[in-house]
């Protein structure tokens, strides 16, 4: 009885899914980096030796390129001052395009300072969809939901890079993401 039930319960879940899709969602932008210009980025660039790259490039407007010579490399790239806005119940989205060249595990680490947050921010980490190796334009994305009544503060979008190698980042972003 047991095994008929459950294969009841996975037909009816892939038909639910087979006739809604993938669920639907609506993105306000928080933030864009282009990185046309090393200027729009944090002065924690020059720390690591990050230059503009002209010639390589997602959008054909530059990237930065580091070279990273390890064991960890963790990069600051840029600070997204919050209005306050309302985020409740909805995801923030920190995704950029990167290109990587025989390097370790390469991933975007968010701090989103929130209210509620313990000590004001939470720091999200995005291991899960790290890349590794050499990598042509890849979209990474980390995000985070939040509960009912939280405000946005200030969100600093950072790369963290374990072991040697290059990686060149653009078109960096941050979002609200209502899901529906």
């Amino acid at each position: 009885m047991k095994p008929a039930f459950l294969l009841i319960a996975v037909v009816a879940v892939v038909t639910w899914w087979m006739l809604l899709g993938e669920p639907q969602h609506t993105d306000t932008l928080l933030g864009h980096f282009p990185v046309d210009d090393a200027s729009e980025l944090s002065g924690d660039i020059d720390r690591v030796g990050a230059e503009m790259d002209y010639s390589t490039s997602s959008d054909g407007n530059g990237s930065l390129r580091i070279d990273a010579e390890g064991p960890t490399t963790f990069v600051e790239l840029a600070k997204v001052w919050g209005n306050g806005e309302d985020l409740s119940f909805r995801q923030l989205v920190y995704e950029a395009r990167v290109r990587t060249q025989d390097v370790g595990p390469v991933f975007l680490v968010m701090q989103a300072g929130v209210t509620g947050a313990p000590e004001g921010s939470m720091p999200v980490v995005g291991r899960d969809h790290a890349i590794t190796g050499t990598h042509d334009w890849t979209t990474l994305e980390v995000h985070a939901g939040n509960g009912g009544g939280v405000k946005h503060l200030t969100t600093t979008l950072q790369l963290e890079i374990h072991g040697g190698g290059t990686v060149w980042i653009d078109d960096l972003r941050l979002l609200s993401r209502q899901i529906h």
